[in-house]
């Protein structure tokens, strides 16, 4: 008796807007306990600075991991098989971990770096590195598919963004009295710090949108992953414009948003480096 086997092969677009839907359940559970959580009085729940205080380090220094993570599997993955696009965004985040770093080092009760630690500084390290990021991916969903880079062009990515991070350094340390205020000891914080996120949302909301509109017509399974992390950064820019001080549970909120998102950015970076090219070679 002779017995047929079949071999059931399964179909990648498919699989991957199986994958954009459960991502979009995500998004959208998530989007509906951030609103839902704003509609209670999170700015009245805090935590004391002494407990916040390594919480919120050991959160930054975790999304700078992710970010460092992303870098380096992207930066040593062979050009020919790594867009500009997808570069874009490695650079930026390694570029913004910098930035975050610094931030959590300067965070109000961390010993000084090399000028004394305050809200203030803290801040504006932080929006730096958020608007860095923001912009990126907006950039890289609208011009999705560029070619590989030549090595003379990663470089120059890189030395370009190192520049960027010099200027922001030299302008918080030693220029700290001249930027605009973002917090207030009596109103919180100011209209600059609300327009400067509120304007970040936007970016991100836009490139989530354009992450959508990509993956809806690829099997590439990055699309979907990274349209989940961006809306997922988007979600986490509410809580950062809705928070009054920086202990409160909206503040901390965010930032595990922020992590969430990190998280996913490195799953689909991991996905186009790391397993599509056994993919591929099993192929």
């Amino acid at each position: 008796m002779r017995l047929k086997q079949t071999e059931s092969s399964s179909d990648p677009f498919q699989d991957n807007q199986h994958l954009l839907r459960r991502q979009t359940w995500i998004v959208a559970a998530l989007t509906l306990v951030a609103v839902t959580t704003m509609l209670l009085p999170l700015k009245q729940i805090f935590i004391p600075p002494p407990y916040y205080l390594p919480l919120h380090t050991l959160l930054e220094f975790v999304s700078v991991l992710f970010a460092f993570l992303v870098f380096a599997a992207v930066w040593h993955t062979p050009e020919k098989e790594v867009s500009t696009s997808l570069l874009l965004i490695a650079v930026a985040l390694f570029a913004s971990g910098w930035l975050d770093l610094a931030h959590a080092l300067s965070y109000k009760g961390m010993p000084d770096l090399i000028t004394p630690s305050g809200v203030e500084k803290g801040i504006a390290f932080w929006l730096s590195a958020r608007l860095i990021v923001a912009v990126t991916l907006l950039f890289s969903s609208a011009l999705p598919r560029l070619r590989a880079p030549r090595k003379w062009e990663r470089i120059s990515l890189l030395a370009g963004y190192t520049l960027v991070n010099i200027v922001v350094f030299w302008l918080i340390i030693f220029h700290e009295r001249s930027l605009m205020p973002t917090f207030a000891a009596a109103s919180g914080v100011t209209l600059f710090k609300t327009s400067a996120e509120s304007a970040i949302t936007l970016l991100l909301i836009l490139a989530a949108w354009r992450y959508y509109r990509l993956a809806r017509r690829s099997k590439n399974a990055f699309l979907p992953l990274m349209f989940s992390a961006v809306a997922i950064a988007a979600i986490s820019e509410f809580f950062f414009t809705d928070y009054q001080l920086t202990s409160d549970a909206a503040n901390a909120l965010g930032h595990l948003c922020k992590l969430a998102s990190y998280g996913l950015i490195y799953r689909a970076m991991f996905v186009v480096t790391i397993r599509k090219p056994y993919q591929e070679l099993a192929a």
